[in-house]
């Protein structure tokens, strides 16, 4: 780089030189000869040296041609030509992207952040902007050089002027020569101009994107420290994504702040002298074992900190079944296949059609729930730790699958008692009391009430004795025997291979997103108004003349100066300033119009849609696509609606126009200048759309890339406790670097290749402005002055705006591909709703609640071959109480989701009161089905509004009794009663239940049905017998579905249906099924 600097800059010199002895015909002849020799020389030498040097260096091909880009290449940015030929033939594929180079590096710059840090924060609390000016002192101070070279060959623009009008009006006495190398000196200064800018902004985004990587990482690395308790996912999702991506946007013009300064300062000194005078339970023990609950006192000691961890919400990321099993560690194909055997998850994979390569889903959308325990357990066994904690994993498992995993993992011959795994199970019932080495009773408020063997416990005459012997007592004997297990674990067993991911989203890239879409803009325009649209392109033209007419009215005003000097003064200043006074007003009504008007109209339309598209979204949708590439649509994608769209608008039309005025101005100089502008047009054209076929496909590269750090960053919020617990953080912390190192390159690329962009505009414009000195100087003697003067004024400016025109249509087309992906999301994700659901039943159905179903069957994707429900018939007569229960992934909470239209039939048809569910509006009947599901729901709001949720009916009293009647009220009332945060309730799963049973008591007048799934499964035996009488006390007059794993919630029920792969293999009444020899419910409840 200093060799390449050392001959460009000497080798300019040397050309003044030899420039001086040819023309100054005293020197010998020899001198100038030798001297134009060493000229050539050193040009050569120059040419070669300012070959890249990549191909000389075998062992870093993979790496970027930026690395081995020299003055020159960074200069005229070359190093990208190779993509942007790339982008215009071809669609482009993130493998297809340079690598970032090693100072960027998101893995590096963290390192380097996490030391500075420690070392300010020894002396004191470190301050966020002095650890990143020492961390990124020279990217930040570099660029500055490369300004100042900006800053002397901008105000070289006006002088060079000068002496072109001086030379123009003395050519009778000027040489010819001193023309020739005025037009040299307008080449060294706009080619200066293109150069030292590509420079500058190259080094400067360059800086922005180590500042970005930093950022991001940084703030990764901050969250999975976080606490727990405290965690706030929303704030650190918007300080990763949205606040992050402002701060760089914000930084943006750091330069030109002090550099626009410093110009003013200068130009006015320049003026002058040209003028003259011018909550507590088993759950809060787990997460203390863990050091995620903060300690008021005591301690708490482990023997090893070799831990896994399996609570009792499953976590799971969004990839395949084995990928979330084995996460981070090694693959061993028989290890693996006996942790699937003893987790019983080798039915559920051979029922699935891409068995183990199955992407489960965002928060494994595509499983059941007792699907996702079951590889949460599984993983937390693949780790092999000695030490594992289990978070009532049991509970949403039916009674069979426990009984078979318990014996495979902790019977005499479990994998964990092979292993000598000290096992900690936290539970709210069990009948697994008698098979623990050590039991600990806690009271309601976190108090051991008593601790010891059970046989020892039960020996005692307290309430913790009389809980579990309780608890024993309602399980009968095992019947999964010693010698039932050998001879199940001799069985021979699948062997699983080892695969990478299966991709959820494997379309062919579409070929729009290279050479765009003009439809786009029909689409984004019709978002604004006639009369919106009509005031916009008034004002703009408006404003185009005010910019434009006050250059004619100085020339003007300078010919009637030439005939009468001082004549009417006040008359022309006057005019003078009213024009440019009305062009600053309309100035900010375009501004103002455009972003208070046009912007937020087209943003809360597009904002809404995007939104109604999701909200509107069938039940698989959320199982096939990434939460992480939603949430980029609602962030970077209206983001851009909001911030990037709106000013490309303005200024492209404002440009547009100021430029069509001042190639009538530049005309008026010479015909020679208008004889080139066809060509001149042709070539911006050329270059733009060369430029925007692979700029398009940045930006969705760009958008896309992004989606898997939100989507770590969202999980990683989710399950902060197990990545803690597996001692995954540093593992997950360099997942993070190589996913920002991805986002990275499409990121930086973009702003590179804007900047190329802009300089080949420049180089252009640098033509232009030659041009037009040649001809000048060449047609001096026929070429008015005056108009020259306007012509050349007119050049410097319309470099800028020509240049601004291209940038910001090229930034329009893309910030376009931001609303081309909510159209195509838009388009892509269809509605649930069917034509055919338009009816809007009476407002007091359904009165009686009696339900029929007739051969349904159902499936969750069309490309299924298994079907989810198979040709169900059931009559469920008004105000019964029906049970459904059946092994995990028999389709019991599927059947659920069909009363409620989230899973919608194949065939076959239900009717509740005798109207069919298929003419319903799904809203409509959402409303009137009263629900309690498994795993709540918590706004973030106060408890008041997520009781009420939209209701304006209920009553704060009713609010109260409801919660009472649950057992909740006094947790609410220490934290301020209705008026508290949720967030600040911290209420456990057991108690988030018995907050949902509370939210169904407020509504149990709307309508005559509640739908209950495994509405109590983390809910302690006695609270669970109290509210089971609570429910058929207040609910004594509707029709009751209930999908439990707890048969004894629903052994005294009107009617059971057990399933089993999709069918209803039984449907009666419980006593009468119990008494039937080979009933499968009486096998069920034979196995509690």
């Amino acid at each position: 780089m200093l060799l390449n600097a050392y001959l460009f800059i000497t080798t300019i010199f040397d050309a003044a030189t030899l420039r001086t002895l040819w023309l100054l015909t005293p020197f010998s002849p020899r001198i100038r000869n030798i001297f134009t020799v060493a000229f050539v020389i050193k040009a050569v030498v120059l040419l070669l040296e300012a070959r890249g040097k990549r191909n000389y260096v075998k062992t870093e091909q993979n790496k970027s041609p930026e690395d081995f880009s020299g003055l020159y290449g960074q200069a005229l940015l070359s190093w990208l030509n190779g993509l942007v030929w790339k982008g215009a033939r071809h669609l482009l594929k993130p493998e297809d992207l340079y690598d970032i180079s090693e100072d960027v590096a998101s893995e590096r710059l963290s390192k380097r952040f996490a030391e500075e840090w420690e070392r300010q924060s020894k002396t004191g609390p470190a301050d966020l902007k002095k650890v990143i000016f020492q961390l990124l002192k020279w990217p930040i101070l570099v660029p500055i050089v490369p300004r100042l070279a900006l800053l002397a060959l901008t105000l070289c623009q006006p002088l060079l002027l000068k002496r072109l009008l001086d030379y123009l009006n003395n050519s009778d006495t000027e040489s010819v020569n001193i023309g020739y190398g005025i037009i040299g000196a307008y080449l060294i200064v706009y080619v200066g101009l293109a150069t030292t800018s590509a420079i500058y902004w190259h080094r400067h985004y360059r800086f922005l994107s180590m500042l970005r990587g930093t950022l991001i990482t940084a703030v990764y690395g901050k969250a999975i420290n976080l606490s727990t308790v405290e965690k706030d996912n929303k704030a650190s999702l918007t300080l990763m994504s949205t606040d992050v991506e402002r701060t760089i946007r914000g930084l943006i013009d750091l330069h030109e702040m002090w550099a626009n300064i410093f110009q003013v300062a200068v130009v006015t000194w320049l003026i002058e002298i040209e003028l003259g005078a011018a909550c507590v339970g088993p759950v809060i023990i787990a997460l203390g074992l863990l050091g995620e609950t903060p300690l008021s006192k005591g301690r708490v000691e482990l023997s090893s900190s070799n831990i896994a961890y399996c609570e009792q919400t499953a976590w799971l990321m969004n990839a395949s079944i084995q990928r979330n099993i084995i996460n981070f560690s090694e693959f061993d194909s028989e290890f693996y296949s006996s942790v699937i055997h003893a987790c019983d998850l080798d039915s559920d994979l051979e029922v699935l059609q891409k068995g183990d390569a199955t992407v489960v889903g965002s928060k494994g959308f595509a499983l059941s729930g007792g699907q996702k325990q079951r590889i949460a357990l599984a993983r937390a066994v693949y780790a092999r730790c000695s030490i594992i904690i289990l978070d009532d994993v049991f509970s949403q498992l039916d009674l069979s699958t426990q009984s078979i995993i318990f014996e495979r993992l902790l019977g005499p011959q479990g994998l964990l008692r092979r292993w000598k795994t000290t096992v900690v199970i936290t539970v709210g019932a069990s009948k697994f009391f008698s098979r623990a080495d050590h039991v600990v009773v806690l009271s309601s408020e976190g108090t051991i009430l008593d601790q010891g063997t059970f046989q020892e416990l039960c020996t005692r005459d307290n309430k913790a004795a009389s809980y579990i012997v309780s608890a024993e007592e309602s399980a009968p004997e095992q019947s999964f025997t010693e010698s039932a297990y050998n001879e199940d674990s001799t069985k021979a067993r699948k062997v699983y291979a080892k695969h990478g991911d299966s991709k959820t989203d494997d379309k062919d890239l579409d070929a729009a997103r290279q050479r765009g879409d003009f439809s786009i803009y029909r689409y984004y325009l019709a978002c604004i108004s006639w009369t919106v649209a009509a005031i916009f392109l008034l004002l703009q033209l408006t404003y185009a003349f005010l910019s434009t007419f006050p250059t004619i009215w100085l020339k003007w005003w300078a010919d009637a100066n030439m005939q009468d000097s001082g004549s009417r003064y006040g008359y022309h200043i006057g005019v003078y300033t009213m024009l440019q006074v009305g062009a600053l007003a309309l100035s900010s009504a375009v501004t103002w119009w455009t972003f208070n008007v046009m912007a937020v109209k087209t943003g809360i339309q597009l904002h809404n849609a995007l939104a109604k598209t999701v909200m509107s979204a069938p039940l698989a949708f959320w199982s096939k696509v990434d939460t992480g590439s939603v949430l980029t649509r609602f962030s970077q994608d209206v983001q851009f609606l909001d911030i990037q769209l709106p000013p490309a608008l303005m200024i492209v039309t404002t440009t547009l126009l100021v430029c069509i005025a001042q190639v009538g101005l530049i005309a008026t100089a010479s015909a020679w200048i208008a004889i080139s502008f066809p060509a001149l047009f042709a070539v911006f054209y050329s270059v733009q759309k060369f430029y925007l076929r692979t700029s398009r496909q940045l930006r969705y590269l760009d958008l896309e890339e992004k989606a898997p750090v939100y989507t770590q960053f969202l999980e990683t919020l989710d399950g902060l406790a197990t990545i803690r617990a597996f001692n995954w953080s540093q593992p997950s912390i360099k997942h993070n670097f190589e996913i920002v190192d991805r986002s990275q390159k499409p990121n930086y690329l973009t702003w590179a290749l804007k900047k190329w962009l802009a300089l080949v505009l420049d180089l252009v414009i640098t033509g232009i402005a030659v041009l037009v000195v040649g001809v000048v100087v060449g047609l001096r003697d026929s070429s008015s002055t005056g108009f020259t003067g306007v012509s050349l004024t007119q050049i410097i400016s319309f470099t800028t705006n020509v240049k601004f025109l291209i940038m910001f249509w090229t930034q329009l087309e893309s910030s376009l591909g931001a609303v081309a992906r909510i159209r195509q999301f838009e388009k892509d994700t269809i509605a649930e709703d069917q034509p055919e659901e338009t009816h809007d039943p009476s407002f007091d159905w359904p009165s009686r609640g009696s339900i029929n179903i007739n051969s349904l069957s159902a499936k969750y994707s069309p490309d299924s071959e298994r079907l989810t429900l198979d040709n169900i018939t059931m009559s469920i007569p008004a105000g019964s109480k029906v049970g459904f229960c059946g092994r995990t992934g028999s389709g019991k909470s599927s059947l659920l989701l069909t009363l409620f239209k989230l899973l919608t039939p194949g065939s076959g048809n239900i009717t509740i009161d005798g109207l069919d569910l298929s003419i319903i509006r799904r809203e409509t009947l959402r409303s009137r089905l009263i629900c309690i599901a498994e795993e709540p729901f918590m706004f973030p709001s106060s408890v008041r509004d997520n009781l009420a949720l939209d209701s304006t009916a209920i009553t704060d009293e009713q609010m109260v009794s409801v919660l009472r009647q649950a057992g909740l009220w006094e947790a609410v009332e220490v934290k301020g009663g209705l008026d508290a945060e949720m967030k600040e309730v911290h209420l456990s799963q057991g108690s988030k239940q018995l907050f949902n049973i509370a939210r169904a008591l407020l509504r149990k007048d709307q309508g005559r049905v509640l739908i209950m799934d495994e509405a109590t499964s983390s809910i302690d035996t006695q609270t669970d017998i109290n509210i089971q009488a609570l429910i058929r006390k207040e609910f004594s007059s509707h029709t009751i579905i209930s999908v439990a794993h707890k048969l004894e919630t629903i052994v005294d029920f009107d009617f059971v249906g057990v399933l089993d792969e999709g069918k209803l293999v039984e449907y009666d009444n419980p006593k009468t099924l119990l008494k039937q020899e080979g009933s499968r419910f009486k096998d069920l409840w034979d196995e509690r």
